[in-house]
């Protein structure tokens, strides 16, 4: 509702939604904007469709990596067992 001078007018509690009204009483004005341009929506979806290659990323190197660990501790061991020592862990 635009007043004369072109401003808009005070909201009374009848028009508010509950939510707003909620906010009115504790001295808050309703802020978030619930429409959003094409541009922000197509900037959040991109957004979260660039998590989900990312994270498979992660998994993936993160499974190669361990399996390195795994293997150069395997070679360690059996190493050491030869050797008749302390298993490659550094405890003499």
């Amino acid at each position: 509702m635009l007043q004369d001078n072109g401003k808009r007018a005070p909201r009374t509690a009848a028009s508010l939604g509950h939510d707003e009204a909620v906010l009115a009483r504790l001295g808050y004005k309703q802020e978030f904007r619930r429409v959003f341009s094409p541009v922000e929506v197509f900037g959040v979806g991109f957004s979260i469709i660039g998590l989900i290659p990312s994270m498979a990323y992660v998994c993936h190197i993160r499974q190669h990596v361990f399996y390195l660990m795994e293997e150069q501790f395997r070679h360690r061991l059996l190493d050491s067992e030869r050797r008749g020592g302390s298993y490659g862990l550094g405890c003499e």
